[in-house]
């Protein structure tokens, strides 16, 4: 069993992929975006939030750097590849790199016809799909589909009022989100409770819910399910954040 993951370097969910398939021996590439998304700014306000985010999750990185922090969880991918100087990784860069050539370069052509498994886990760039053998390929979306389909699911959640928020597991396609669900974990959202918050407790839930996923992907892969109706949300922006009243990633709902 070999994964490919293709994950974000500042992403926690992707940090608890990587350590999943790692501690299983199975992890055999991690493959990072060549360039950072385009995203809207979301109003000076969010902005702001964003380079907080980043000054932790990059402090994190550095007292890993520095082997003042061995343990605790790791607030991003970079960290923990930081971490596991063993792991394999990559760069995809551009047109030139489709999947085929990522693999190929990564040397596990051996394994094209093996057991071999792709998992997407908040990857910020679209991955072709142009493989000409089969091979699961599985994203794990950090929100309830077909409900909420988009690129920032915590915000659409929270300013919607949902209930409830969620990891589903599904097939990649060419559309975005839209792939046949394998498998829903789903919890409630805890009143107050911010993007910021969301994500770390989706981060947890995810922990929890891959294990149980993994054992039976492939009973879930034969069994998958056609998504029907269902909602995508864009980036929000500035204006979609003055409306709902949300600026920015630690803020809470104002009640």
């Amino acid at each position: 069993m070999t994964v490919v993951l293709f994950g974000s370097g500042w992403n926690p969910l992707s940090a608890v992929v990587a350590d999943f398939f790692f501690q299983r021996g199975e992890l055999g590439l991690v493959v990072l975006p060549g360039r950072a998304p385009r995203t809207s700014i979301g109003g000076t306000v969010h902005f702001l939030g964003m380079l907080l985010t980043a000054a932790e999750r990059g402090f994190h990185l550095c007292l890993s750097k520095s082997n003042i922090k061995r343990r605790g969880r790791c607030l991003s991918l970079a960290e923990y590849l930081n971490q596991h100087s063993d792991i394999q990784r990559i760069r995809m860069k551009g047109a030139t790199h489709t999947l085929q050539a990522v693999i190929e370069k990564s040397g596990l052509t051996g394994s094209m016809t093996d057991d071999l498994w792709i998992v997407c886990c908040v990857f910020p760039q679209k991955i072709p799909t142009d493989l000409g053998v089969s091979i699961p390929m599985i994203n794990i979306h950090p929100g309830v589909l077909p409900e909420n389909r988009g690129p920032n699911p915590y915000f659409w959640a929270l300013a919607e009022g949902h209930d409830t928020a969620g990891i589903t597991f599904h097939s990649m396609t060419a559309e975005m989100d839209r792939g046949e669900i394998l498998y829903r974990a789903c919890f409630p959202i805890p009143r107050p409770c911010s993007e910021r918050d969301l994500e770390a407790i989706t981060a947890t839930k995810l922990a929890d819910s891959l294990p149980e996923f993994w054992i039976d992907r492939k009973k879930f892969w034969k069994n998958r399910k056609p998504q029907s109706g269902g909602t995508y949300y864009p980036m929000p922006t500035a204006g979609h954040r003055r409306i709902y009243q949300r600026p920015w990633v630690f803020s809470a709902p104002r009640t």
